[in-house]
């Protein structure tokens, strides 16, 4: 027996004999029955008023009673929240394209770093044992951007295992005709691709079907929605404070205009607080094309460049550089233009799929500005939707 509950009323669903396989973890009925038995004097045990309807009477309640049968037909039942609906994005967006300096003004960028000397050492270790009430032993706190990328990569990982699909494609390797054919007129699972990979042995590529799909022990998507949703929150709180002087933000990063006697957030070196990403500089001229395309120049000359999807190497910076978006970013903004740059990558070297060898290839990219996020004033400012 299945059970599926609805408050207090649990319905008990009869087995008929058209059930081919009657749960997808193959239990046999007797144990499913045993199992909602439990379920039930669970329940009944935690004070719950328990109302057993069993499925079969309740279709001939239907074939019965025409106001039931119709009360069925309208009902429009609300379905569970889908955790994985809050793992939706607009954490990143840049507030303002195109921003220089007055002489009252500087551009300054806060995200997490760490950068100390000896006494600042002392006092981190000093303040984080009595914040935190941990005691860190000082000899191994060094500027390490190596393992601090590693440290990152770590939990990076760690929340796309938890945010992890659990329906993600799989690959199989298959010497048996009959297996193969299995797979094809099964209906669990949806073959998407196969290749011969010899002339014994065929590779495919399949996902289950939506009423097949196993979850997987290793993944929670509540957890993932609740760090994102916390780190929304502390950004949100960032860019209240801030108001129109933000001209850039990301996950964990926001870039706004420093005034004189106006707001700015807090800093630190303990979990959740923002530091100096610049180290005492500030940025003069800044521009940004969207989200993940941006680039500044500090009081000391300076230039940082950010663009994803293309790796800024000697080659790429002649065609992609501070100059030429900051020119894109005029041309868009200001005359409705919309120009492109053709970069070319003669050496990339990439995977194929179906042999298995590492290739090199020749590939351009097309580089513009697409700014769809928000509605762009004159003075390069932008504006949500609807505002």
């Amino acid at each position: 027996m299945l059970a599926t509950e609805e408050r207090n009323v649990l319905v008990r669903i009869c087995w008929t004999d058209i059930m081919k396989k009657p749960t997808w973890s193959m239990k046999s009925m007797d144990v499913s029955g045993m199992k909602t038995v439990e379920k039930i004097q669970y329940l009944k045990n935690q004070g719950y008023n328990v109302v057993e309807v069993w499925e079969c009477r309740i279709n001939r309640e239907l074939a019965d009673n025409e106001d039931m049968k119709h009360y069925f037909i309208q009902y429009d039942g609300v379905d569970p929240l889908e955790p994985r609906d809050a793992l939706y994005g607009g954490r990143t967006n840049a507030s303002r394209l195109y921003h220089q300096c007055n002489d009252d003004e500087k551009i300054r960028t806060c995200a997490d770093a760490y950068s100390v000397n000896e006494e600042q050492k002392r006092h981190y270790v000093d303040e984080y044992l009595e914040k935190s009430g941990i005691h860190l032993d000082p000899h191994k706190i060094e500027y390490n951007p190596g393992l601090r990328a590693l440290a990152k990569l770590m939990l990076n990982s760690f929340w796309g295992k938890f945010a992890q699909r659990p329906n993600m494609v799989k690959t199989e390797q298959i010497k048996d005709p009959q297996v193969f054919f299995d797979y094809l007129t099964s209906d669990e699972i949806n073959v998407l691709d196969a290749d011969l990979v010899s002339d014994d042995i065929i590779e495919i590529r399949y996902e289950y079907t939506d009423n097949f799909i196993r979850p997987d022990v290793k993944t929670n998507v509540v957890i993932a929605a609740f760090t994102t949703a916390y780190a929304r929150l502390k950004l949100y709180g960032v860019l209240d404070m801030l108001q129109e002087r933000v001209m850039y933000y990301d996950t964990d990063s926001v870039i706004f205009v420093s005034k004189l006697n106006e707001p700015e957030p807090p800093l630190g070196n303990h979990l959740g607080e923002l530091t100096d990403e610049l180290g005492g500089e500030y940025i003069t001229v800044f521009a940004s094309g969207s989200p993940k395309n941006y680039c500044y120049r500090t009081n000391s000359g300076k230039v940082e460049t950010k663009v994803r999807g293309i790796t800024l190497d000697c080659t790429a910076r002649q065609k992609v550089n501070f100059e030429v978006i900051r020119g894109l970013v005029y041309l868009h903004a200001k005359c409705q233009v919309t120009g492109q740059v053709f970069v070319d990558i003669p050496f990339r070297i990439t995977r194929n799929t179906r042999t298995k060898e590492i290739e090199t290839k020749r590939m351009k990219k097309d580089y513009r500005i697409v700014y769809n996020k928000h509605v762009i004033m004159d003075d390069y400012k932008t504006l949500p939707y609807g505002y």
